[in-house]
Parts: structure tokens; sequence; C-alpha cells
């Protein structure tokens, strides 16, 4: 499933490299996913979860992901957060 949510990710920006998205990037679409689509907090929790997967795992790019106050991950108490590697 994760696939999917790469590919809305990279679909949404026009990038298709790992290597092209920042920290920004993916915050922003996931306040995209929330703001635009009506998608419900556990399809936004999914979303991130398989975008934190590929991007710290399998792409070994370390993000961050930083919410905006009001965010429906933030009320799920849900956030994942890591140290970038300098």
């Amino acid at each position: 499933m994760y696939s999917y949510w790469i590919l809305k990710l990279a679909d949404y920006y026009g990038k298709y490299s790992a290597s092209d998205f920042e920290d920004k990037d993916i915050s922003d679409f996931i306040k995209h996913l929330e703001d635009r689509q009506g998608l419900s907090a556990s399809t936004i929790k999914q979303a991130a979860n398989s975008l934190h997967f590929y991007f710290n795992t399998l792409s070994k790019k370390i993000l961050k992901l930083k919410l905006t106050e009001g965010s429906r991950l933030e009320e799920s108490k849900y956030m994942y957060q890591t140290k970038r590697k300098c």
C-alpha cells in the first residue's frame, strides 16, 4: 500500500526521485490530504506511515514530519519524528 502514497506524492509534486523531496514537501502533502481531499484521520495516518517507511527505511533519507496545529494526525496523538543524519 505504501507504493500508492508514494505515487500520489510524486504526481502531486511532479518529482520522481526520493532525493528531490524535502521535509516540507511531505508535511505539505499531508496537509493537502487533510484540507483538500477530505480523507479520514486513519487514511491520512496510513499515508504518513507509508511515506515515513519509504523515505526513512527504503530510501535511507531521514525526514522529519512537522504537523500544523489542528492536524487530524496531531489530534489522534500520532506523529513521528526522526533526527536528520549529518
